[in-house]
């Protein structure tokens, strides 16, 4: 992986808001996404801080978990990638952590601080 990311589509951030439907299951997702995962990269596999496991939490991010440690503009390119079945990204206010949105949801947001809604262009609208 050499770090390297295209330019991301447009996104609307909404701060202190959580798109209202689910995460995209991690597990599901090509390896591309899956070798992102906070559980899965920051328990002793990667160690660099290119890692971004500063957004990992210890102890609450289970192999389950579909938190990403990646900083917004690899989360929204990774988005991007997934095309329509990823309609945004819930990032994390100040710590590379987010978590990739389903297909619709995020046509509706509720109030989570710390966290800013990137919704992608055009899926708040379905």
């Amino acid at each position: 992986h050499d770090g390297r990311f295209g330019e991301v589509g447009n996104y609307t951030s909404l701060v202190d808001e959580s798109c209202d439907g689910p995460n995209l299951a991690v597990g599901d997702l090509e390896e591309v996404v899956a070798m992102h995962q906070c559980a899965r990269k920051c328990t002793g596999v990667c160690t660099t801080p290119s890692c971004h496991c500063d957004g990992h939490f210890p102890g609450f991010d289970q192999p389950s978990s579909s938190a990403l440690c990646l900083p917004a503009p690899q989360c929204q390119h990774l988005c991007d990638l997934l095309g329509e079945a990823c309609s945004g990204v819930d990032m994390h206010a100040t710590l590379p952590r987010c978590f990739l949105k389903a297909a619709g949801a995020c046509a509706a947001t509720v109030p989570v601080l710390g966290y800013v809604a990137l919704v992608k262009e055009g899926a708040a609208e379905a």
